[in-house]
């Protein structure tokens, strides 16, 4: 079985999005966070560290919580690229 190619960091958090989505509380913040992270980011590293220090800034616990969530989907798909 041939591995998925995610080839850039927008197509990885997209992929880990839809992924992540059905176990989100406020899927909607975490999209506009997620797009604010991507105009800033060029990898996935970059990225990762952008969400969490918004995680640890956000005082919203089910915000923290979509973050950390999506956050380790995030670490799950991008080990497989």
């Amino acid at each position: 079985m041939a591995k998925k190619s995610v080839s850039t960091p927008s197509k990885t958090a997209n992929e880990t999005y839809k992924e992540a989505a059905p176990y989100l509380l406020n899927s909607e913040w975490l999209r506009e966070t997620l797009d604010l992270g991507l105009r800033k980011a060029e990898t996935i590293d970059a990225l990762a560290m952008f969400l969490e220090k918004e995680r640890q800034r956000e005082t919203d616990i089910g915000k923290q919580t979509d973050l950390k969530i999506y956050l380790a989907y995030l670490k799950k798909l991008a080990t497989k690229a």
